[in-house]
């Protein structure tokens, strides 16, 4: 997976408001290697579901240090678990139509009488 920014907040499943200088630590602790122009700020938030996290939703600034502060994070956390939720619910969705299709097929073209169990 790396060792990029939105790696580490997908590792670690934690919200980041990430400023030069915590970028600077987590590069120190080996943590976050950043390829590249590191952006002025940098906010990553996990796309997390009830049990798991299926992606990071990030938002960068090359000009302003102070592009971001601890609000804009706790807001872009609420819109990354409401994508999270659309995201996990249709999955659920795509998965119950394709076992009604295997199960229409099924019934469709099987050569046995089906008689539910528990009917005369």
């Amino acid at each position: 997976m790396g060792r990029g920014r939105t790696a580490y907040v997908f590792r670690t499943g934690q919200p980041l408001l990430l400023t030069p200088e915590l970028l600077a630590e987590l590069g120190t602790r080996g943590e976050v290697k950043s390829p590249g122009t590191a952006p002025a700020a940098w906010l990553g938030v996990p796309l997390k579901t009830a049990t798991e996290t299926i992606g990071v939703l990030i938002v960068q600034n090359y000009e302003d240090t102070a592009a971001y502060s601890e609000r804009d994070l706790e807001f872009l956390s609420s819109v990354g678990g409401q994508i999270a939720l659309a995201s996990e619910r249709q999955w659920v969705d795509e998965a119950l139509r394709a076992s009604e299709d295997r199960y229409q097929d099924l019934v469709e073209n099987s050569q046995e009488l089906i008689v539910p169990l528990g009917e005369g």
